[in-house]
């Protein structure tokens, strides 16, 4: 004979739990920078009980830091994080999560007993959702219990849930404010590390004097679910290297900042105002996701010119200082402005198409709303550029330096020599780094900058030609630095 064993325990056993949910606060509006940050706004009308609304704990924050404000029809009193017993979403995983999403509606279960398999139709029970017991209400009045291990198979009859909450004791915010309202708008706003974005950008050469340039946005959130969210993209980093000088990104002067246990109403002088922005509306994206947005599509008018970077080959301790003949790639570029309102982000840009020897991609640094910027498009094979350099003097002990070290001084002369095989004429750019300080040059353009070697100023040297065809430009120049003496 089959024996069928039912778990009955007592009816006392169910509970109707009744908790005060903190109200939620939607995503509503992200501003995204390049390095991982984000400045998030959540919005919401929210309601109020006798000038008081709960909603949820403080968000995981950059610096612990947040704001609170308002519409300016009222305004917030006071802040307290306190401990409540709350409910929190959960998307089911397995066939017992999916009972539980699934609390007043009928499903037949298929589960296990010992060996034997059976199964049951009838109601879903909101017994005690933290439990690994679910029970299930037949037509005839009788309750199965089941575990959680014992359930094999799950169809639920009509629309199917997949989303359950459970309760957890867990830190709410309560929100005082100064009028008697029953509701009232309130935005929460704080930096938060897992959004990111970067450009994707595309150069088409059309023609000499037009490319096509268009940028694309991929967007990656590993931060949380959002929906509809207005959200603005910015070529910059964010500014957060002290937590005292953490700012909002907001218009609104009148803020209440929320730091740990603590909160300040104050007038926020110093907030950062809406900066300039790529915008995008109604975004919606799942934590773990990524997708890409087109931002923009422009003809633009460029400058066709070839250019050529020479790194600096002073390596101290390699003297004497001498470089063989070497030979650098020139690259046929395009040159032109940022003609629209806000900067462009450093990104990799993918050349679609040009000549042969077509460069896949080249890299944008960050440029200014009309600053202007180069982009490589192919190796020409009609430039020659070739460079030497030789140490022509030394001088030993000539000076001191701050850490009181001698100091010698070399001299290096050098050449570089530009041919011309086209029938054209050519306009050419040449650029050089340099240790030290140019003597003897000309048509030359030297720029210092911050940085230094051994107390020699790191320079950014450029030369600029218009060579005929089947013709060639020689570019002689001198310059000196100092090293430690090694004796």
């Amino acid at each position: 004979m089959k024996k069928i064993f039912v778990l009955i325990w007592i009816i006392g056993f169910f509970q109707n739990f009744s908790f005060s949910q903190p109200q939620n606060l939607p995503i509503k509006e992200i501003s995204i920078f390049l390095e991982n940050i984000a400045f998030v706004t959540k919005t919401e009308n929210l309601s109020f009980q006798k000038q008081k609304a709960i909603i949820e704990g403080p968000p995981d924050a950059i610096g612990g830091a947040y704001w609170l404000g308002t519409n300016n029809n009222f305004q917030i009193n006071g802040v307290i994080i306190k401990k409540d017993t709350v409910f929190f979403s959960t998307q089911a995983k397995d066939f017992f999560d999916l009972l539980k999403a699934n609390v007043g509606s009928k499903a037949d279960v298929t589960y296990q007993i010992a060996n034997e398999i059976e199964s049951v139709s009838g109601e879903i029970l909101p017994i005690d959702i933290n439990t690994n017991i679910i029970a299930v209400k037949k037509t005839n009045g009788q309750t199965v219990f089941l575990k959680k291990e014992q359930i094999q198979q799950v169809a639920i009859q009509g629309n199917v849930k997949t989303i359950f909450f459970e309760k957890s004791i867990g830190d709410v915010t309560e929100i005082s404010i100064d009028k008697n309202l029953t509701e009232g708008i309130i935005n929460l706003m704080y930096y938060v590390n897992g959004i990111s974005w970067e450009p994707i950008y595309g150069l088409e050469v059309i023609d000499d004097s037009t490319s096509l340039f268009t940028m694309h946005a991929l967007i990656k959130n590993n931060y949380q679910d959002f929906e509809n969210a207005k959200i603005k993209l910015y070529a910059g980093n964010a500014n957060l290297n002290l937590k005292d000088k953490i700012k909002p990104i907001s218009d609104n002067s009148q803020l209440t900042m929320v730091s740990g246990n603590q909160s300040t109403k104050e007038t926020i002088r110093n907030a950062t105002p809406p900066l300039q922005a790529y915008e995008i509306n109604n975004v919606s994206l799942t934590k773990g996701s990524e997708a890409k947005f087109a931002i923009f599509s422009q003809k633009i008018t460029t400058k066709s010119l070839f250019e050529c970077v020479i790194p600096n080959f002073i390596q101290p301790g390699k003297a004497p200082y001498n470089t063989p003949l070497t030979e650098f790639p020139v690259y046929e570029s395009v040159k032109w402005s940022n003609n629209t309102q806000i900067p462009y982000a450093k990104g990799k840009v993918q050349i679609l198409s040009k000549g042969i020897k077509s460069i896949s991609e080249d890299e944008i640094a960050y440029t200014e709303s009309g600053a202007p910027l180069k982009v490589h498009v192919v190796t020409s094979p009609q430039i020659l550029l070739t460079i030497y350099e030789e140490q022509i003097e030394k001088e030993e002990k000539v000076r001191k330096n701050s850490l009181n070290q001698y100091l010698d001084r070399y001299k290096v002369k050098g050449l570089i020599t530009i041919k011309n095989a086209d029938e054209n004429k050519v306009y050419v750019e040449v650029y050089k780094k340099l240790i030290g300080r140019m003597t003897k040059t000309s048509m030359a353009e030297v720029i210092k900058t911050n940085e230094s070697l051994y107390e020699n100023p790191l320079m950014n040297v450029s030369w600029k030609y218009e060579i005929q065809g089947k013709n060639f430009q020689t570019i002689p120049y001198e310059y000196e630095f100092f090293l430690p003496n090694s004796k």
